[in-house]
């Protein structure tokens, strides 16, 4: 698996064998980014259900001030603590092992807002609707947040958030990418 933009452009990420994540495909890492911009100068990027981390490395690749990950496995952390190492990005990632099931707390302590979300859980696990409820009831958006959301194209429809709204939705074979914006509550 490579990252297709930015400063790395081009290099390897290394993913464990035998590790059951779905990657985010390059095809598809590539459409995110063609929509929402090149130059993320700045931003502040979390990223849930992290997997490989690629997206978060490609996000910094880009020009991401910093890449919060949660994940589970302690394999796929490990794993992206050394692609962020090899790429010498480590003081700008920050990994956090929680299980996302149980809400979005150990983020709370952070004392951080999010400028991009990208959530890509288990297609088949019923996670997606949890956390962008937990996520639009949180103060870990910024007014001008973008949240990413990748889940199975046949998957059922988004119900209407109270400071989520749908910005784009894009099918890609058996994925999908749906985003939304943030609004204020008012």
């Amino acid at each position: 698996m490579r990252i297709t933009g930015g400063t790395f452009r081009g290099r390897t990420i290394t993913v464990p064998k035998g590790l059951a994540i779905r990657p985010t495909a390059d095809h598809i890492r590539e459409a995110i980014f063609n929509i929402i911009g090149h130059d993320l100068g700045g931003c502040f990027f979390l990223d849930l259900f992290a997997g490989t981390g690629v997206l978060s490395l490609e996000a910094l690749s880009r020009g991401c001030e910093t890449a919060v990950l949660v994940d589970l496995s302690p394999r796929a952390l490990e794993s992206i603590r050394k692609n962020a190492a090899a790429l010498g990005l480590s003081d700008r990632v920050r990994i956090i092992r929680h299980d996302l099931r149980k809400g979005l707390g150990p983020l709370a302590g952070l004392d951080m807002t999010f400028d991009l979300v990208f959530i890509d859980p288990p297609y088949a696990e019923g996670l997606l609707l949890p956390t962008l409820d937990r996520l639009d009831a949180s103060a870990l958006l910024e007014p001008t947040s973008l949240i990413i959301a990748e889940h199975a194209a046949k998957s059922e429809n988004m119900p209407s958030f109270q400071r989520l709204s749908l910005w784009t939705r894009r099918v890609y074979g058996q994925s999908c990418i749906t985003m939304f914006q943030h609004r204020e509550a008012g």
